[in-house]
């Protein structure tokens, strides 16, 4: 299951540098499109924004995965190493829990998206982003606990 989670977390870290690029690049496209050639683009804008969308959720399961998100370190840095694996799988519980309370009526709201303004695709694609992070952070939380348990058994060590 770790292996796993060290696998995903590398897909996440490639289809957010990609897709990083892709917004460069069509944001690039636009500026020369627009300026130099005097014919703007009307797709760039939406690419680089749903692009931006992918970003941001796969960025927040990854940074989760490994414990970089904004966390609460005044009172957590001065537990010992068993106390911050206690709360830390507290946490990982609860986020668990209201993860997967939340995904079904979020995939549920994707069936009344529209289809996009430019692009015409539906909207319920660009945003199948949300419930797919919702699933990796629920995955990463397991891997966390586990990570978590071997330290409060003495077998492993938090970073």
């Amino acid at each position: 299951m770790l292996k796993l989670n060290a696998v995903l977390q590398k897909i996440e870290v490639l289809i957010g540098a990609v897709l990083v690029a892709v917004i460069l690049f069509v944001s690039a496209l636009q500026i020369v499109f627009r300026y130099f050639l005097r014919s703007p683009l009307g797709w760039t804008n939406e690419v680089a924004c749903y692009s931006l969308v992918w970003v941001t959720f796969l960025t927040l399961a990854h940074l989760y995965s490994k414990r970089r998100h904004v966390a609460r370190t005044v009172v957590y840095n001065r537990l010992s190493k068993r106390g911050q694996a206690v709360v830390s799988i507290f946490f990982s519980i609860v986020l668990i829990v209201g993860f997967l309370v939340l995904l079904p009526s979020c995939i549920d709201n994707m069936n009344y998206m529209i289809l996009s303004p430019a692009l015409k695709i539906p909207q319920k694609y660009v945003y199948a982003v949300i419930p797919v992070s919702f699933i990796l952070i629920v995955f990463h939380s397991v891997c966390l606990i586990i990570e978590d348990a071997a330290v409060l058994k003495g077998k492993g060590e938090k970073e």
